[in-house]
């Protein structure tokens, strides 16, 4: 059997630190590549910060006239039917068209935001 040795120059300090370095490279790579999956499979999730909710027609509202109930104008509008679409509301769309709407019904009326 023979004993073999190599001669370093690096100091034992500084190859500490290498490992040290590496081994954190190691975990954040890790970390990473479980991120990037987790990301994958939970796409289809509309509280996810990175897809947009898109619009769902649920009905359209209809702007008349008092008097001759001529149509001034109408939008198309989603209609928030669940807590917790109510509390979502717009939240996850970067813009929406004038045409669109989101309508909120609650049986009491009370204030809802504060100013």
């Amino acid at each position: 059997m023979q004993n073999s040795t190599t001669t370093s120059t690096q100091k034992p300090g500084v190859s500490r630190l290498t490992g040290l370095v590496m081994g954190l490279i190691v975990i954040l790579s890790l970390t990473m590549a479980n991120c990037q999956s987790k990301k994958t499979s939970t796409q289809t999730n509309s509280n996810d910060l990175t897809t947009e909710v898109q619009f769902r027609k649920d009905g359209e509202l209809r702007f008349l006239e008092g008097k001759t109930d001529k149509l001034i104008s109408k939008i198309d509008i989603e209609v928030a039917q669940t807590p917790d679409a109510e509390q979502q509301g717009l939240m996850f769309r970067r813009s929406m068209a004038d045409s669109l709407g989101m309508l909120f019904v609650f049986d009491v009326p009370i204030k809802r935001s504060s100013p």
